[in-house]
């Protein structure tokens, strides 16, 4: 019985060494060479554009009715987003462009 026993060690002990493997059966990244990028020559003009004179109007945009414009300010102000739910204790804005 004995011999039994340390034969299905040993059988045990073979059959999980073949699942685990060395630790040198996973292949090290090899650097790669970095490749160079080829440029492109760009056209230019010999002759220089003519420069736009500005025309006399407004130098600001009107304003937009009805849309309140997007901010990074963390404050949500009445129209900023289309849509609104709530979801337990929070609340979503969204708004599709």
């Amino acid at each position: 019985m004995r011999k039994i026993c340390q034969l299905l060690l040993v059988f045990l002990a073979l059959t999980f060494l073949s699942c685990v493997g060395p630790a040198t059966s996973i292949p090290s990244p090899r650097p790669e060479k970095p490749t160079e990028v080829a440029k492109v020559p760009t056209e230019q003009s010999p002759i220089p554009a003519e420069t736009a004179q500005p025309t006399a109007g407004p130098t600001e945009a009107p304003p937009t009715r009805g849309v309140a414009a997007w901010s990074a300010d963390g404050i949500i102000s009445e129209g900023e987003y289309a849509h609104e739910t709530s979801i337990g204790d929070v609340r979503l804005w969204w708004r599709n462009d």
